[in-house]
């Protein structure tokens, strides 16, 4: 079969090719951006006054942020900016989806840098173990942070399995499996997803979740500066979300 040998060479060419040029337009984009930084540190693509500006402008903000982490490693810094921008904007839930697991490894050290950076009268709730629950009663702000992983889905619908086994459920219905599922994980689902990772792939992440979440995609979590985050969610106000139509 010469002729399909002939355009399997030549898509692999044109592969490699674009695989090639997007790396380059990606180091040289990286190369532009650290020397407008260090040209002039002070307007990084905005200065502060049109980031207060876009800001306030936003019509709606996700109560619930997850970023999905591909197979890219990634800053634990990074990933702290996040939680406080987060903080600061009043998005009261954060979570991290870590497809290798990495992340879940680490989560002390990330706990450790979260904390170190803040103020008396915050107060950063970290949702480590299933059974964990929080106490009402914060005066200052807050966030809920967690991190999950492709085992913890798995876990999830073991649970709900052994559950409606041990009670003897006569309604297994999949309304009620969905119901279980949505406790097993506390919080409410994402309305926005950051994917970190070259293809727009959700990593198996746990379906249940991602009903309603309007998606929006960067290639690495360290690519997510705060004009990019403010970026996103300029995109995320503008979208329409119509349940059930």
């Amino acid at each position: 079969m010469p002729v399909i040998d002939g355009y399997k060479v030549l898509y692999i060419l044109l592969h490699s090719l674009y695989t090639i040029f997007e790396n380059i337009w990606r180091t040289l984009l990286f190369i532009y951006q650290n020397c407008i930084r260090v040209i002039n540190p002070e307007s990084t693509f905005d200065d502060a006054d049109q980031l207060k500006k876009r800001l306030s402008r936003l019509t709606k903000k996700p109560q619930h942020l997850t970023i999905i982490i591909g197979v890219e490693e990634c800053s634990l810094v990074d990933l702290a900016n996040l939680v406080y921008w987060c903080l600061g904007l009043n998005i009261p839930y954060v979570s991290f989806y870590d497809y290798k697991g990495n992340l879940k490894k680490h989560e002390e050290k990330l706990q450790q840098i979260v904390e170190s950076r803040k103020s008396e009268n915050i107060n950063i709730i970290w949702h480590t173990h299933a059974e964990q629950r929080h106490k009402n009663g914060f005066l200052g702000p807050k966030i809920h942070v967690k991190v999950l992983t492709h085992a913890d889905g798995k876990q999830s619908i073991v649970n709900v399995t052994k559950k409606l086994a041990l009670n003897k459920e006569k309604d297994i219905s999949k309304e009620k499996i969905s119901e279980l599922l949505l406790r097993q994980y506390e919080f409410p689902d994402p309305e926005m997803a950051i994917i970190c990772g070259k293809k727009l792939n959700i990593y198996n992440y746990p379906p249940w979740q991602l009903r309603l979440t309007e998606f929006f995609k960067v290639n690495k979590v360290n690519n997510i500066t705060f004009p990019v985050f403010v970026e996103k969610l300029e995109k995320y106000s503008k979208c329409e979300q119509r349940v059930g139509k």
